[in-house]
């Protein structure tokens, strides 16, 4: 295939995509449009310029010319890159940037020069690890890795960036390949245990994270107070995912404050995934045995979501849905850049997410789920891609898939104001008017439980609209899904006459 090599060489903006010029080596200039990179949704300007720092060479593959959907006479061309593994950043050590001949001088006016040591790519990750910069941070680690792949300090670093991105697997994959170097210090050592115990626990392996932490206060007493701490949470998740018994006030409690990201274990009840080929995405949730109402199915962490508070100072962003054919407001128009973002950082997890139903233009998922991950392992550099980031197939699953994690909405709420969040297994519940069973949020966490008993080898559904909304009201929300819902409240619906539902629509 193609692709243009270019430079940075005019500082960053961004809206919902990121925009700078970039020159290429003729010295002709183009505006370059970013979207859908991990670390710009919410940065402010200072971060944009260590993330795409002038004098910075880039590989775009298959560059596509584009104007501005506004059109007019005012529009400029512009390279739109809407997928971030298309974007390879070229180091002066690499053949392709290394044999680019650029007519306008070999630096950019004004370009930084690029640390050379271990110790000042170490100095630079630092500072933007203390800005709380953490994509810059994960990249300045990684570069100076490529320079000194040995660094065991760059690696660790790395590591604890990894872990504040929610990167687990990638952390555990540095912390993996630091203890298997032979003479490592005890200073580097014992880090790399303890991060180690981090990213199992970020895993979700709570059984192994607990027996991490042991190991670590073993060898370092000095870590076993927090060690300690670490040990009682693992405990607690583990009964959480056994028993489905959870602190139900104190989580609620915490998702009114601005801590929505709770820490939490999922619990999978009664209930599996069948093959249902008559249903959109061919799958639906049976219970395996007879429920009663009131009885707990499904918790379920968000595998990536977006609050309004996340931002400071909040930002209202707008992004055209063309699969939709709406507008996604605030929250919903950056969660496209979450997932990839989490994607970029744990490849593992990827077919978690390209699994869901898409859409009928995408190619159908496979007639199973199975939540388990690939085995995890880590990038050299970070956001360096050995298998593409499917932008399309996730716009695709978020366009059917997304939910809003929020209690009952105060009438003042905008639109733009609700938060939005994927979550993986409710994803696979299919929709009922009439449902016999109920979801609710709490922060970022989904609870579902049986509305009523439910024999054993029988679907649960849930409500992806109110089912209290008049029959024209649910039709026309839920004409996205699906041409016509068939269950026992719109059949007895729609078979009381057109005429009768409008006449409901008025009282």
């Amino acid at each position: 295939g193609s692709f243009l090599i270019c430079r940075i060489v005019t500082p960053s903006k961004r809206t919902v995509a990121v925009q700078f010029g970039a020159e290429d080596s003729a010295g002709d200039v183009v505006m370059i449009s970013l979207y859908n990179y991990p670390g710009t949704i919410g940065a402010k300007i200072l971060a944009l310029d260590t993330l795409f720092p002038l004098g910075t060479v880039l590989a775009i593959k298959e560059p596509t010319l584009k104007t501005s959907a506004a059109g007019g006479s005012g529009s400029v061309p512009h390279v739109r890159v809407d997928c971030p593994s298309d974007i390879i950043r070229l180091t002066s050590e690499t053949p392709l940037a290394s044999r680019t001949i650029w007519r306008t001088g070999e630096r950019v006016p004004l370009a930084p020069e690029p640390p050379r040591t271990e110790e000042s790519w170490k100095a630079i990750g630092n500072k933007y690890f203390q800005s709380d910069w953490f994509t810059s941070a994960a990249i300045a680690y990684s570069t100076g890795l490529t320079r000194a792949p040995s660094s065991q300090v760059l690696r660790l670093n790395r590591a604890m960036t990894y872990l504040k991105l929610g990167h687990a697997g990638a952390a555990l994959s540095d912390c993996d390949h630091a203890l298997a170097q032979k003479e490592l210090p005890s200073s580097l050592r014992v880090k790399a245990l303890y991060r180690r115990a981090q990213g199992l626990y970020g895993l979700g392996l709570w059984g192994e994270a607990e027996i991490a932490f042991e190991a670590t206060a073993s060898e370092f007493p000095s870590e076993a107070v927090s060690c300690k701490t670490w040990v009682e949470k693992c405990r607690k998740r583990r009964q959480e995912t056994e028993t489905g018994s959870y602190n139900w006030l104190e989580m609620y409690t915490a998702s009114l404050s601005k801590a929505r990201r709770l820490d939490v274990a999922d619990y999978k009840g009664d209930i599996e995934v069948v093959g249902l080929p008559k249903r959109g995405g061919g799958r639906g949730v049976a219970v395996t045995k007879d429920v009663i109402a009131g009885q707990l199915l499904l918790v379920s962490k968000a595998f990536v979501s977006v609050f309004p508070d996340d931002y400071d100072p909040p930002e209202i962003l707008l992004i055209q849905n063309l699969i939709t054919m709406s507008v996604n407001y605030g929250c919903g128009a950056s969660l496209g850049t979450k997932v990839a973002e989490r994607i970029a950082g744990d490849p593992a997890c990827a077919r978690l997410v390209y699994d869901l139903y898409a859409g009928p233009t995408l190619p159908p998922p496979p007639s199973t789920y199975v939540l388990d991950r690939a085995p995890t392992t880590g990038a050299e550099n970070y956001l360096e891609f050995d298998t593409p980031v499917d932008i399309a197939r996730i716009e695709g699953v978020l366009s059917f898939n997304a939910f809003r994690p929020s209690g009952l909405p105060l009438p003042s709420e905008k639109e733009s104001d609700h938060p939005s969040a994927l979550f993986l297994l409710p994803s696979l519940f299919n929709h009922s008017c009439n449902p016999n069973a109920v979801w609710v949020c709490y922060g970022d966490v989904m609870v579902i439980r049986a509305m009523r008993d439910i024999p054993k080898g029988s679907e649960a559904f849930i409500s992806y609209r109110p089912g209290d909304a008049s029959f024209i009201k649910r039709e026309e929300n839920l004409r996205h899904y699906f041409d016509k819902c068939t269950c026992e409240l719109c059949i007895l619906d729609r078979a009381d006459g057109e005429a009768a539902c409008k006449r409901r629509e008025t009282l």
